[in-house]
């Protein structure tokens, strides 16, 4: 939680597999006064920032504004990076410690700075906690291999039409594509708990409508294991916009 004056905003990491990709939310009244669709976000402050996508949404009962995003990753996404040639790696603990800031402009009519203090013990806090989880629910590569069937989406007529009502506004007009490759974690009762962005088209626009669609509305048949029993398991997918 960070504070300054009146001034309040929460924010909230989350990783959810063992790759380094990372979901932010921040909520608070600073975040409220957006504009546009694309927002640069910078880890900083040695980083340079990334251009993507961002969800607005209110939460509990004061309506308190939050923003959504999905698919960060630490290190910036060169300008001229195309789909396929980038693979975004750990960066390492030494650039880790590095990190105290985090930096958010353009989405925003006044921009956001979070002193964040020396990330390195954070993140590795996160990552055993997820590696416990991972291995907990058998999604590593082992458990992975015991599945009999993966995870069968029941609704993808539904699907298609909500990922066609998120087409970006901007994107829509401008005739503009993109394609996003994503990674959901299903659970046994064949439930979306978590997506993970593997990939995707640069500037990120599409990410966190892909993820907000596939976590609210899809229904899964869940994983089988290997004593016919369902249990978690996981459903990648590519979804690719195309303006007609």
């Amino acid at each position: 939680m960070f504070s300054e004056g009146d001034w309040e905003v929460t924010l909230q990491v989350e990783q959810s597999g063992t790759s380094p990709f990372y979901n932010l939310m921040l909520v608070g009244a600073p975040v409220g006064r957006t504009r546009g669709d694309l927002m640069e976000v910078a880890f900083g402050p040695a980083e340079g920032g990334t251009q993507r996508s961002f969800l607005t949404g209110k939460v509990g009962p004061e309506d308190t504004p939050l923003i959504l995003m999905h698919g960060i990753h630490l290190a910036p996404v060169p300008e001229d990076a195309k789909q396929g040639e980038f693979a975004v790696v750990n960066i390492g603990p030494e650039r880790e410690r590095a990190i105290t800031q985090l930096n958010l402009t353009g989405g925003l009519r006044q921009p956001i700075r979070l002193e964040l203090g020396s990330m390195e013990q954070p993140f590795n806090a996160l990552r055993t906690c997820v590696n416990d989880l991972v291995s907990a629910l058998k999604l590593d590569e082992e458990g992975l291999a015991e599945i009999v069937e993966a995870p069968k989406p029941k609704n993808e007529s539904q699907l298609l039409q909500v990922m066609a009502r998120t087409y970006p506004e901007r994107m829509l007009r401008d005739e503009e594509g993109g394609s996003v490759s994503v990674q959901l974690t299903v659970d046994d009762e064949g439930r979306a708990t978590a997506c993970q962005v593997a990939k995707s088209d640069r500037p990120a626009v599409f990410d966190g409508h892909v993820c907000y669609a596939l976590l609210r509305i899809a229904e899964f048949e869940p994983a089988i294991g290997p004593d016919g029993q369902p249990r978690y398991g996981l459903y990648r997918t590519q979804v690719t916009y195309e303006a007609n």
